[in-house]
């Protein structure tokens, strides 16, 4: 990962999957040297392919993803897109709902027929052939 500020550039690099029974941090930190907007912040990913943001206020946490990969709080199980197994996740959790339930999108303490709206709305397509 890169972060550009003026003439400045900043590198980091994520090593995930080298631990055993364990995963790495994900997670990048950048210290800035009081800069209020990274100009260019660049994400070179395994895959070979790139995400490239521009004018990125810092005192911040953002979520990068690979193109094509969701990070909506929909996607319930987490494998990067919302479907069907996230629909059966959110009808199995229906009712009241403590406080760390994933399945209350809308935060109002019940997974009902609000939740399955927002859950819809963000519901992934497949590619087209």
């Amino acid at each position: 990962m890169i972060a550009r500020t003026g003439n400045q550039e900043f590198h980091r690099w994520v090593t995930a999957g080298t631990n055993y029974q364990s995963q790495d941090e994900l997670t990048v930190r950048f210290g800035l040297a009081g800069a209020a907007v990274v100009d260019e912040l660049i994400v070179d990913w395994a895959d070979g392919s790139r995400t490239t943001l521009l004018g990125v206020p810092t005192k911040q946490e953002i979520v990068v993803a690979p193109r094509g990969a969701t990070t909506s709080p929909a996607d319930l199980d987490g494998d990067g897109e919302v479907g069907d197994s996230d629909l059966a996740l959110l009808i199995g959790a229906w009712g009241p709902c403590a406080a760390t339930c994933g399945a209350d999108l809308d935060g109002d303490g019940r997974v009902d027929g609000a939740d399955l709206g927002l859950l819809i709305a963000a519901w992934s397509m497949p590619p087209s052939d």
